[in-house]
């Protein structure tokens, strides 16, 4: 997975990149699905997944800066370069989703746990497609 699946001028993209966001992509639309049938406001919906994708970015980033503390402890612009020093964490990335599902539900006046539920059922369709 670490070879280039397609390069356009400047632009590659690496396989772990295109399943990453195939895996993402397909659990948000599992995760979307099973809301509109428990009759959950889709905007809400999609509010969460943009959210979700926001923050679990940001915190898995963060996550895998604090587990890697030595190669960034001199030079913390390392950080933002992402082509340079590449990693995720996924246990930042769960955090990430918590974050988001806390956001909306504390904002729309809504069941916690309902949200999870459903966010749940949509990492694991992800995972499916990751791990596979």
């Amino acid at each position: 997975m670490e070879g280039a699946v397609l390069k356009i001028d400047t632009v590659t993209i690496y396989g772990y990149s295109a399943i990453l966001a195939i895996a993402f992509l397909w659990g948000a639309f599992v995760a979307y699905k099973k809301a509109i049938e428990a009759h959950l406001d889709d905007v809400h919906v999609l509010d969460t997944i943009v959210l979700a994708g926001f923050w679990s970015f940001v915190l898995s980033r963060l996550s895998y800066v604090m587990l890697n503390l030595g190669l960034f402890w001199g030079n913390w612009p390392r950080i933002l370069f992402l082509k340079n020093y590449p990693g995720l964490d996924h246990w930042g990335l769960l955090l990430g989703v918590v974050v988001s599902i806390m956001i909306v539900t504390r904002n729309y006046r809504q069941k916690f746990y309902d949200w999870f539920d459903l966010a749940m059922l949509g990492m694991v369709a992800g995972m499916s497609v990751y791990f596979a």
